[in-house]
């Protein structure tokens, strides 16, 4: 079946069509002008973003010095979270919720657990840990211990954790030291049985854990005066080699983490870029950090064992003072930490948060670019919408002046028609002589005509054309194809 229109239609088609090159020029325009609103949006959005990425370094190196410091790790933000949520993806961080029933209604963004630091967990080890536990290993091997007078001996072989002693003066929480030969150990007395004029020692075997074998006659104290500097240097005793070979290796195996720890909080405060009264902090605490890494690199700058041994006192001694000074550190940095970092408290009715420190200046930055209404990365994914539609209102006229043009042929006079049977045209490409067209213009009569001759621009047709068909009201030829 042939495609017809009426003469109204035909007028609409045929004006719509003189229309489109305009219409996709202005929709063009405002998709340029869009994407420079789209680029200024970005630009704003960027430096809005340089100040956020301040305060997320300044939070997350606050979060690593506190994981080394006391073994509590807060939970850092996520910078993807602002991308998701200002595209309003479902249930995005900041605007959680599927639908738009259900969905976060305020326009201020919500506050993330993380944007708190949490949830927090536990590190398996820290610096504060790590520090005090090497205080007991140190002191035991320089100067020994005490929980009693008492010098007896095995009157039996030892069987498992029990040994069987002469007397009755050693007794449960006592520790002890014991030597035969070459075996050692030292340990603590977690039980007792009376055996006659003897006692059954159960123990807790510390250094070593898994000590040798222990026969009638071995020497047992409840207290020992400690590894001489010449031994600690050369991590050699001709009674207790078993015990200060393990002692030696515990503490090194303390201290190795404590070190790794300490180093960690100096890269954290190399990387904190806080300014005003923190940056004054920060510099205290690279300070503090810097004599300890001093000392601990000097223990183990010194050989394990031998002349200048790192367990003799010109390093041992300082390694234990640092143990105790940076105890005190710990305390004031801790403190200095958690009001710095602060917290942020927000309204779940209407969204408004108020709070403190670097948590609530980083989620003013947070709002800042994806506020539902002004955010600078919301509104510039709002603009993509607009963007989108333009694009789609492009292609649809595009797509609407290609069809027409594969059935029709329809140009736009140039001029007035002058009473006569011409007309002069803005192109004349279509037309042949012979064609039957249509005369349109606005508001009169669809006339029927046909091409008797071409003259350049100029249609002569077999008939007149009166003069009120002029170009104010859009005087047009139209050909079938």
């Amino acid at each position: 079946m042939a495609i017809s229109f009426t003469s109204d239609q035909l007028k609409k088609l045929s004006k719509d069509y003189l229309g489109y090159p305009e219409a996709i020029q202005t929709q063009e325009q405002s998709l340029a002008f869009l994407q420079q609103d789209q680029q200024d949006m970005l630009k704003k959005d960027e430096e809005n973003a340089i100040f956020f990425k301040n305060y997320l370094n300044i939070c997350n190196q606050y979060h690593k010095e506190f994981a080394n410091l006391i073994g509590v790790q807060r939970t850092n933000y996520t910078e993807s979270f602002i991308d998701q949520s200002a595209r309003l993806s479902p249930n995005s961080p900041h605007f959680p919720g599927t639908t738009p029933s259900n969905m976060w209604q305020p326009l201020t963004p919500k506050v993330h657990p993380s944007n708190n630091g949490q949830p927090t967990s536990t590190t398996s080890t820290w610096e504060r840990e790590r520090a005090a536990s090497c205080l007991p290993k140190i002191d035991l091997m320089v100067s020994g211990f005490s929980s009693g007078g008492t010098t007896t001996s095995s009157v039996s072989g030892m069987l498992g954790n029990v040994l069987t002693v002469s007397g009755s003066g050693i007794v449960i929480g006592n520790f002890i030291i014991v030597n035969q030969a070459s075996v050692s150990f030292y340990g603590q007395v977690t039980g007792t049985l009376p055996s006659g004029p003897n006692t059954q020692l159960t123990i807790n075997f510390i250094h070593p854990t898994v000590p040798g074998s222990i026969g009638v006659g071995a020497t047992v104290r409840n207290f020992f005066g400690g590894f001489s500097d010449a031994e600690r240097q050369s991590v050699s005793s001709g009674t207790y080699q078993n015990v200060i070979t393990d002692l030696a290796n515990d503490i090194n195996g303390r201290v190795i983490p404590w070190r790794t720890h300490v180093s960690n909080q100096l890269d954290a405060l190399n990387a904190n870029d806080a300014s005003g009264e923190e940056k004054k902090e920060i510099a205290d605490g690279k300070s503090n950090v810097q004599r300890a890494l001093a000392t601990l690199n000097a223990f183990f700058a010194a050989p394990f064992s031998g002349v200048g041994g790192r367990f003799g006192d010109a390093f041992i001694l300082p390694v234990r003072s640092e143990a105790v000074t940076r105890d005190r550190d710990i305390g004031v940095r801790f403190g200095q930490i958690q009001r710095r970092l602060g917290s942020v408290v927000q309204n779940n009715s209407d969204g408004s948060f108020t709070g403190s420190g670097n948590y609530f200046s980083m989620f003013k930055w947070i709002n800042l670019r994806i506020h539902k209404l002004v955010g600078s990365l919301s509104s510039y994914y709002r603009s993509q919408g607009s963007d989108s539609a333009i694009q789609e209102r492009i292609k649809v006229i595009k797509d609407k002046q290609s069809e027409i043009g594969s059935f029709f042929v329809i140009t736009k006079a140039s001029a007035s028609a002058d009473g006569t049977n011409k007309i002069v045209l803005e192109d004349v490409k279509g037309f042949v002589v012979g064609d039957q067209v249509k005369v349109i213009a606005d508001d009169l009569d669809v006339l029927n005509a046909t091409i008797q001759t071409i003259t350049d621009k100029t249609l002569i047709f077999d008939r007149i054309i009166p003069n009120t068909y002029t170009v104010d009201k859009i005087l047009r030829i139209l050909k079938s194809k």
